[in-house]
């Protein structure tokens, strides 16, 4: 191997670890943002998956109901439109 061809792995190495340190910088702005937002909406990032958990869960109750308010007005309505033989 000659002197250029280790010059320019030499080259090559640097260029690819000044990428991965731009990557890096990048990556560790965005999760400064994230854990901005998270503290935005009083939820610590450590307890992100347990948040996201209730709020899952409430979202699944919340439509639950109202799935079965819509069947109740359903009926209601169907009940009446028979008694008026519509």
């Amino acid at each position: 191997m000659d002197i250029k061809e280790l010059i320019n792995r030499r080259d090559s190495i640097r260029s690819q670890l000044d990428r991965a340190k731009g990557q890096l910088e990048s990556s560790e702005r965005e999760r400064q943002d994230l854990i901005q937002e998270c503290e935005k909406y009083n939820v610590k990032p450590e307890n992100l998956d347990s948040t996201i958990e209730k709020l899952e869960a409430k979202f699944q109750e919340l439509l639950s109901a109202f799935s079965a308010d819509i069947e109740s007005a359903e009926k209601k309505i169907n009940e009446l439109l028979k008694e008026k033989n519509l």
